[in-house]
């Protein structure tokens, strides 16, 4: 570029400023509107226009004398400083003095820059942006003040205030008190429904589905009402025509888990309404359901067709398995268990497949024999360190076999059937991600087993088909993985829901257990109610046994909803631990499970499947954490109840830390609002 062509851009920047005022003004302006601007914020904008103009002509020159590198470095430090200044200052006059101050400042930087650019940019291009600046500049420059000035007339006295701080979320705060109670009116938990009115966003748009579907009699589970909070989150693109299909869906039980849901929004939004019906129910599976037997030989299939070179490619294959039609619903968990399974077959066991190829032994070296010296002698003797698994509370439990039974051929069947080794178990349930605090749990009960040469099982307590997802099933496991230990097996609960069924049957049979119809408040009353009060005994507890096995029966085929009637332990109203006042053992949802279908409209409950599951897996050592000492009278008391193998159950203190969150439904919050 010339110097002539230099000079003339000069002239055009100083003459004609109004371009580059009218966009400051502009942005200033609308800046000052956003805090609370009042009339006299075009009459600042008129002052940062002329303090532009002002600057250019005073200021220019100083580039010519110290270079223009420097000038930009001066007013930028400048310029910021002086713009900050204005923020904290409230008076209107000082306002309008320190914009027009920051005008002056910041004035010469326009043509600096131009200057700075003049080799990068296009002469063609460069021209054709001074004469819209020439042509439309002094117009804009001259209107554009009053203009905004006549607009922000109807804001109020002028005053430069912060940002507003977004209002904390209130749930005590009268609207969002009506937002939770309408969730919760739909089937949400209190927890989730305070969860699901959180985010504004998210909040309104379920309100919208809820009320444009009339979903508050529409008699949802607490696993139907999250897939619908699922679908407010996912179906931002979606017109309520299609947000309709879809609860229709949920509600009917054609869409069961969350993978399902997100399925269904991705199709609606590429293929809006009218829907087909069949390449709907294709794309979401809708209907498939696989046993472990179907998903173990679609695995052996798909490994015939593709197949793998050994432990390294487990994942790949597993991700391979997991996009074939035939395996695309199933159950992740049990493609990865049947995909383990037949690499255990083929290659090994992991511990020393996944290895690979063993190193070469290295060659023998000559050693020179020596005299042994008391040195040498004191280094090689046996460490007298004890581990954490040999000391404290740990170190004391008992042997196997040494928990008390009320047979004895009960032990001796037990031993039999464990060698006399150390099994123990870990048994999260499935209903959210781990937290720090689960590798205690873990460390213990894995490390237990394995320091003693025992076992352990990773037991999923999946009683409860309102609240699990098969993401928390992989989850889990891959946390164990992670943290280094395998599990012995992998098992369910569910997997022993007809026995547990046949046991509580049993209980009422030996007049241990009877069907109540008593409301949670009524519970809470006989119990002695908020003051501790005397107890008193449920007006179904001397029902004829006959009776409570028909009521139970009806319970499991359908004859009751959710909360109409419960299975209760007969314990004892009298003793001083509340987990001897007549336990639920059994209670009715209208849910799906993820394993065993639609067949059961009765779960178990963790108090009646805790200490039968140990039982039925021999375990030796059941390891938790002290808040379950006052379980542990109603722990043995239900075994010998039913005269059946009793573990012993045994607690350590459990790990807390300060500064991190250690609840598996705040964590939960944080992935579903994807803070992480």
């Amino acid at each position: 570029m010339s110097q002539k062509s230099v000079h003339l851009v000069a002239f055009f920047l100083l003459f004609h400023v109004g371009g580059c005022a009218t966009v400051g003004g502009w942005i200033f302006t609308y800046l000052l509107r956003e805090r609370g601007a009042g009339p006299s914020a075009g009459y600042v904008s008129a002052g940062f226009a002329g303090g532009i103009a002002l600057g250019r002509l005073i200021l220019l020159p100083l580039n010519s004398l110290i270079g223009h590198k420097y000038v930009v470095i001066i007013y930028c430090t400048i310029g910021i400083g002086m713009e900050l200044t204005v923020w904290f200052v409230p008076s209107l006059i000082a306002n309008a003095v320190m914009v027009s101050i920051f005008g002056l400042v910041m004035g010469p930087l326009y043509p600096i820059a131009m200057n700075v650019t003049s080799g990068l940019i296009p002469q063609r291009l460069l021209a054709g942006s001074i004469g819209w600046i020439a042509a439309f500049g002094p117009a804009g420059a001259a209107l554009f003040p009053f203009l905004m000035g006549a607009l922000s007339s109807k804001f109020g006295v002028f005053v430069m205030q912060p940002l507003p701080m977004p209002p904390k979320f209130d749930p005590n705060d009268p609207a969002v008190a009506e937002l939770i109670a309408s969730f919760q009116a739909i089937g949400l938990s209190k927890p989730k429904a305070t969860d699901a009115a959180r985010n504004p966003k998210n909040a309104a748009t379920l309100k919208e589905i809820v009320d444009e579907n009339d979903l508050k009699g529409k008699g949802l589970n607490e696993k139907q009402a999250s897939l619908v909070a699922t679908l407010a989150i996912q179906a931002g693109n979606l017109g309520s025509t299609e947000r309709s299909y879809v609860v229709s869906g949920v509600s009917d039980g054609k869409l069961k888990s969350v993978d399902q849901v997100t399925a269904a929004v991705k199709y609606l939004e590429a293929h809006p309404a009218p829907v087909n019906d069949e390449e709907f129910n294709k794309e979401c599976g809708v209907g498939v359901e696989l046993s472990s037997e179907q998903v173990g030989e679609s695995v052996r299939s798909h490994f015939e067709a593709h197949p793998a070179d050994g432990w390294p490619s487990l994942m790949a294959f597993i991700n391979s398995a997991k996009s074939t039609p035939s395996l695309r619903w199933a159950p992740p968990l049990e493609v990865k268990t049947s995909v383990e399974k037949l690499f255990t077959e083929r290659f090994g066991p992991k511990e020393t497949g996944a290895k690979g190829k063993a190193k070469e032994p290295k060659a023998p070296t000559k050693v020179v024999a020596a005299a042994p010296s008391s040195e040498s002698t004191a280094t090689s003797s046996k460490s007298t360190e004890r581990t954490v698994f040999e000391e404290g509370f740990l170190g004391k439990l008992h042997k196997p076999g040494g928990n008390p039974q009320i047979h004895p051929h009960l032990r001796e069947q037990h031993l039999s059937t464990t060698g006399g080794k150390v099994f123990t178990r870990f048994p999260p349930e499935p209903n959210g991600y781990l937290h720090i605090g689960h590798s205690k749990a873990i460390f213990v009960n894995f490390g237990y087993a394995a320091h003693y040469g025992g076992h352990c099982y990773l037991r999923y307590d999946d009683t409860n088909p309102e609240a699990e997802e098969a993401r928390y099933f992989e989850s889990i496991l891959e946390m164990v993985r992670w943290l280094g230990f395998e599990p012995y097996r992998i098992t369910y609960s569910s997997d022993h829901f007809q026995t547990l069924h046949d046991l509580a049957v049993e209980l009422i049979k030996r007049d241990k257990a009877y069907v109540c119809h008593c409301t949670g408040e009524e519970i809470k009353a006989n119990r002695g109610g908020e003051e501790r009060g005397p107890r008193k005994a449920c007006v179904h507890r001397t029902r004829p046994i006959e009776e409570s096995i028909a009521e139970f029966a009806g319970m499991r085929d359908g004859k009751y909803q959710p909360g109409e009637a419960i299975l209760r332990i007969k314990q004892d109203l009298e003793d001083g631990n509340p987990q001897m006042w007549d336990l639920v053992a059994y209670r009715v949802l209208n849910a799906p499970h993820h394993r065993t279908g639609a067949k059961w409209r009765i779960y178990p409950t963790y108090d009646f499947t805790h200490c039968l599951c140990d039982s039925f897996e021999n375990i030796s050592h059941s390891l938790c954490t002290t808040e379950f000492i006052t379980a542990r009278q109603s722990y043995d008391w239900l075994c010998d109840a039913l005269e059946v193998y009793k573990p012993r159950q045994s607690e350590y203190g459990r790990l807390n830390l300060t500064g991190t969150i250690m609840s598996k439904r705040k964590i939960l919050k944080l992935v579903k609002e994807k803070y992480v």
